[in-house]
């Protein structure tokens, strides 16, 4: 049985790498089920199976089952484990994430930052993890609208990228989007047109053409290309971006909401729509800002782009 359990695991973390999300999803529970019965609600293979299911469930967007999978698997684990164990960080990692993502960046600052000081002691200062915490407490700045805190962030996360991964490791995606998404805020086009172009072409390079986090640069890149009056390369732009996200997620996933969001603001600045049309394309904005707080970069800069329309 316990053999079983690791095996159906290790495979729903295969389905997952791959984004096959609902198969995934399945044999999570299914593992979480048999570990439940055999090693009990307490144990740390359970936790494991619970932490796993987690971030999945924040992938699929379904941030309620995703925050409840992971507090369990922590409070298992802090029972369990000493207060130092990077597995925890991970978790806390994740946790962060859905209480930024449902608004709450106090909560996210210190679950990103309890995981920070455990790797950082655990495994050095020049590790992926710690990278990847950096960028995460960077998301909290940028939440804030504290724009220099946030590349501070990122800029740190990616120095220590770039002396421990090859130049062409994808991981280096995210620090590149994030920092030309800051320098798009800050109106500075040079600088992150460069950023979203070099994040676009290494994404495409070793991710593929098909792969969700190609379609967050192609979004942020498309998004600057509508304000910067770029229309034509914009539309095409977000409209690849909506192409990745819909063969992946749920149209109520968030990032779907963005992309569509995104698109149909673009469309109606720039080669605006009639009846129906036009309708459905205000429905998608009125989804995204309904999604999220009317302070979100986000939610204004579509909002200035369709005011006069």
């Amino acid at each position: 049985m316990p053999e079983l359990a690791r095996v159906l695991d290790a495979h729903a973390s295969a389905l997952y790498a791959l984004g096959r999300y609902p198969e995934a999803a399945a044999e999570f529970n299914d593992t979480i089920a048999l570990r439940r019965k055999v090693l009990g609600d307490r144990h740390r293979f359970t936790a494991d199976s619970l932490s796993n299911l987690g971030a999945l469930l924040y992938d699929m967007g379904n941030d309620l089952k995703a925050e409840s999978a992971l507090r369990e698997a922590l409070a298992i684990y802090d029972r369990n484990l000493d207060a130092g164990n990077p597995t925890i960080a991970k978790t806390l990692n994740n946790l962060g994430l859905v209480r930024l993502r449902r608004n709450d960046p106090d909560e996210a600052a210190r679950m990103f930052q309890r995981a920070l000081d455990i790797h950082q002691a655990a495994l050095g200062r020049d590790h992926l993890n710690v990278a990847g915490n950096l960028n995460n407490l960077g998301l909290v700045a940028e939440a804030r609208g504290d724009f220099e805190q946030a590349l501070r962030y990122y800029r740190e996360s990616l120095k220590i990228q770039e002396r421990i991964l090859d130049a062409d490791h994808p991981a280096r995606g995210f620090a590149l989007t994030n920092i030309g998404r800051v320098f798009f805020y800050q109106g500075e086009p040079d600088q992150a047109r460069g950023l979203f172009r070099e994040a676009y072409e290494l994404r495409r390079r070793t991710l593929g053409e098909a792969h969700s986090a190609l379609a967050q640069t192609l979004l942020w890149w498309g998004i600057a290309n509508c304000v910067w009056a770029e229309p034509e390369l914009a539309l095409s732009q977000l409209a690849q971006a909506n192409l990745i996200l819909k063969t992946r997620l749920a149209a109520s996933h968030p990032d779907m909401l963005a992309a569509r969001g995104a698109l149909a603001a673009c469309r109606l600045a720039h080669a605006p729509q009639s009846g129906i049309e036009a309708t459905v394309e205000r429905q998608h904005i009125q989804a995204l800002q309904q999604s999220r707080e009317p302070s979100d970069p986000l939610v204004k800069i579509l909002a200035g782009l369709t005011e006069t329309k």
